[in-house]
């Protein structure tokens, strides 16, 4: 068996960190928009009219629910790209790939606390247990209080994932390739943008943030880069396959000729 063989990434590892990484997109949309919807809502009209935080969670019905399980579900899907793109990379470079895989993993325990947080918010404004017997007032309140939690930490944790993608921009462009260097150039792109907004709300509280979402094109070509990967590393996979079935074949036919 060659040492090409030994050392080339199954072509598992590209479709799966592939495979979360749409899945991400496809989970963000109903989990982080409604969330942010929420944040609008009691923000706005609704507020000003007496309502907030509380009235928003509650207006949503299961809607602020079922955003809490897309957010668990990213969690959980940051966690297999962490450890599929550990597998892609670490043929080439093993400690930085470990690297960009611990930093994704924490990136993602913290998002998961700063989760948490959404949850105590969900049970302040429904009144659930203990909390029933606080004013309706004081519940929104907490519950508005934890929403800003939410929207430090996770200020913080963007700051984490811009430091992964940028030791991921950086696994790709010693990766070699030209397509794989333009990736990287606009992946470093990517972590800039988060970088910046997770450290301006920090710095100017008033900021919004959004630049990742004018940068966010590294990542889509992440996710082509994986896919023709897994596909050339599937072709490989096959050619080694025949190599190998033929060699014993080849073999027997010189002895007996």
């Amino acid at each position: 068996m060659s040492l090409e063989y030994r050392t080339n990434p199954g072509n598992g590892m590209w479709f799966a960190a592939a495979g979360a990484l749409i899945a991400m997109v496809v989970l963000a949309f109903p989990g982080i928009g409604a969330i942010e919807a929420i944040l609008t809502a009691a923000t706005g009209s609704e507020a000003a009219a007496g309502g907030g935080v509380g009235e928003a969670i509650r207006a949503s019905g299961g809607g602020f629910g079922a955003a809490l399980v897309a957010l668990v579900g990213i969690v959980v899907l940051d966690v297999i790209v962490a450890w599929a793109l550990w597998g892609v990379f670490r043929p080439a470079q093993p400690a930085t790939a470990a690297l960009a895989a611990a930093l994704r993993i924490t990136y993602s325990a913290v998002f998961a606390a700063a989760i948490g947080l959404l949850v105590d918010a969900q049970r302040l404004a429904a009144g659930v247990g203990a909390t029933e017997a606080l004013p309706v007032e004081t519940r929104d309140e907490l519950a508005l209080q934890r929403l800003a939690e939410f929207d430090s930490i996770w200020s913080g944790a963007l700051i984490i994932f811009g430091a992964h993608l940028a030791v991921v921009a950086w696994l790709l462009l010693r990766h070699g390739g030209a397509f794989a260097a333009i990736v990287g150039a606009f992946v470093v792109i990517a972590a800039v943008g988060y970088v910046f907004d997770g450290t301006l709300p920090l710095i100017v509280p008033e900021w919004s943030g959004g630049i990742a979402q004018f940068t966010f094109i590294g990542e889509v070509l992440l996710i082509v880069w994986l896919l023709v990967g897994g596909i050339r590393s599937a072709r490989s996979a096959r050619r080694q396959a025949s190599m190998a079935q033929a060699g014993p074949t080849d073999a027997a036919t010189r002895v007996s000729a």
